[in-house]
């Protein structure tokens, strides 16, 4: 019975970690990336940028790019991406070359901003939608933490937190069992 209702469980959490929670971020990624190429629109349409200069087209092309295959990019993919970033042309140098030599420091900086959103956000993405790296992460930044704690406040100080939290876990417990006593009386 118990197994069942584990197995159950388990079934359950894989249908909301790989269905639900999976498309949930893909379509909320690519709502903001909708709206960053938005903004990036209405400053064409306001007239700050030429709908037909290069840096507008290179910039509407990559968002384009990232709407149209967000439900593809992974983890994994990002990782490698780094790391043969260096021996395959990328279409990232030549959009930064040419972000660079844009004059209007403002419409540079906004371009800039609005595209490093949009990178950042396939980034969170392919985080969140990873559910091993999602478990890593929630063991991972409390031992970071807590090594920090201990290595950068001096270890008498970690070793002091350390006991302070074992007398209140202590003195919590004792009042829990002595209301648990006094209302069973």
């Amino acid at each position: 019975m118990n197994a069942g209702i584990s197995l159950l469980g388990l079934a359950g959490v894989s249908v909301v970690l790989y269905g639900l929670w999976q498309s949930f971020m893909v379509d909320a990624t690519r709502q903001r990336l909708f709206q960053i190429r938005d903004e990036i629109f209405d400053k064409a349409a306001d007239g700050v940028i030429a709908f037909n200069s290069p840096e507008y087209i290179a910039v509407r092309g990559l968002l384009n790019s990232m709407i149209r295959h967000c439900h593809d990019f992974t983890w994994l993919q990002f990782l490698l991406a780094i790391k043969l970033a260096h021996r395959l042309p990328t279409p990232a140098k030549p959009l930064q070359e040419m972000l660079e030599r844009i004059e209007n420091i403002e419409l540079k900086g906004l371009l800039k901003t609005k595209v490093r959103d949009a990178s950042l956000y396939m980034i969170a993405m392919a985080w969140l939608r990873s559910p091993l790296i999602l478990l890593a992460t929630v063991i991972i930044i409390p031992v970071i933490g807590l090594f920090v704690l201990i290595r950068f406040g001096g270890w008498n100080d970690g070793k002091e937190f350390l006991s302070r939290a074992g007398e209140k876990i202590q003195e919590e417990t004792l009042i829990s069992e002595t209301i648990t006593t006094v209302s069973a009386t």
